[in-house]
């Protein structure tokens, strides 16, 4: 017997990811760049999300990371800065 263990954050956050991808590999193929040699982070994941998602869409990027975020300067840390 099989269980899926991902919460619905991370299947939103997976299919988002997969999205991003495409839309990256056709951006770099429009710009005569091979994307295959380009792997996708989710540091880089997070950051279109965190610039061009929604709030539900940032929401569940946060819940997924199942760690606390902090702002500083407008900038998301995972740890807070004294």
């Amino acid at each position: 017997m099989s269980y899926n263990l991902m919460s619905d954050a991370e299947k939103q956050n997976k299919k988002g990811m997969e999205k991003f991808r495409l839309l990256r590999d056709e951006t770099l193929i429009q710009q005569n760049i091979n994307p295959e040699g380009k792997g996708l982070s989710f540091a880089e994941y997070a950051q279109h999300i965190l610039r061009n998602g929604t709030n539900e869409e940032k929401k569940e990027m946060a819940m997924a990371s199942g760690n606390q975020l902090y702002i500083h300067n407008k900038e998301v840390c995972g740890s807070p800065i004294n």
